[in-house]
């Protein structure tokens, strides 16, 4: 067992993709941005849709858990890339930033889709808006 402990462990090391450049790590984080931009706004989309009442308890908490899933796989994804150089760690520290707030706050919206209760998914919802401009405001700065 400790074997392929240590076996999962080595894989996932070597699974690190380094960015050779810092023009490298700053597009891929300017398209990690994007992409997490995309599951803020889908959360948007369907938090409006349910405070207008225009669709179902089954449809918002699979919509919210697949946000949620996508969100974690876009900051996983981007964590694992090794910035090449001090700017780039200025970069990295930033979108994460942003990112911990995202997954936190999609997380959120999960919980209370699936608790169906209205208020407390109208309150999760509140960050939404200012992650859109953050994330925005990143991928201006860093194209």
């Amino acid at each position: 067992m400790r074997r392929a402990a240590i076996f999962v462990f080595v894989a996932l090391v070597a699974c690190v993709a380094p960015a050779r450049s810092f023009g490298s790590f700053q597009g891929k984080a300017n398209a990690t941005a994007k992409d997490m931009l995309s599951a803020v706004e889908t959360a948007r989309l369907t938090v409006q849709l349910t405070q207008r009442r225009k669709t179902f308890s089954p449809f918002i908490s699979t919509a919210l858990g697949e946000t949620e899933r996508d969100g974690d796989a876009i900051a996983g994804a981007f964590d694992s890339v090794q910035p090449p150089d001090a700017r780039s760690d200025k970069i990295r520290s930033d979108l994460d930033q942003i990112l911990q707030l995202a997954t936190s706050t999609l997380s959120n919206l999960r919980i209370a889709a699936r608790r169906t209760n209205l208020v407390q998914l109208t309150g999760a919802a509140k960050p939404l808006p200012a992650l859109s401009e953050q994330l925005q405001h990143f991928i201006e700065v860093n194209q």
